[in-house]
C-alpha cells in the first residue's frame, strides 16, 4: 500500500474514534434542584408531536424513547434543566 494510502486510512481511523469517544462522554452537569421534572418533560416533547415510551436516567441527562410527529421511534438524550436534545438516534 503506497504512503499515501496508509496515512488516509489512519487519519479516517482516527477521526472516527475520536467522534465515537466524544459521543460516549457527553455529561450533562445540572444540580438535581434544576431539574425538569418527568411530567414537564413529557409535556414539552408531547406539544411536539412526540409519544414517550420511556424516561431515564444518564449520566445526569435525561434519556427518552419516543415515537416523533414522523412514527419513528427515536431515542434522545436531553438536557434536563433546558430540555435541550443533546443527542438523538432514529430507526
Amino acid at each position: 500500500m503506497p504512503k499515501f494510502g496508509i496515512v488516509s486510512l489512519v487519519i479516517c481511523l482516527s477521526t472516527s474514534f475520536v467522534a465515537e469517544v466524544s459521543a460516549k462522554e457527553l455529561i450533562c452537569e445540572v444540580p438535581l434542584t434544576e431539574w425538569q421534572s418527568r411530567d414537564e418533560v413529557k409535556a414539552f416533547f408531547n406539544e411536539k408531536g412526540m409519544q414517550i415510551s420511556r424516561i431515564k436516567i444518564d449520566d445526569g441527562c435525561y434519556e427518552l424513547k419516543a415515537i416523533d410527529d414522523r412514527g419513528r421511534e427515536v431515542e434522545m438524550k436531553i438536557n434536563p434543566k433546558t430540555l435541550e436534545i443533546l443527542e438523538i438516534e432514529a430507526d
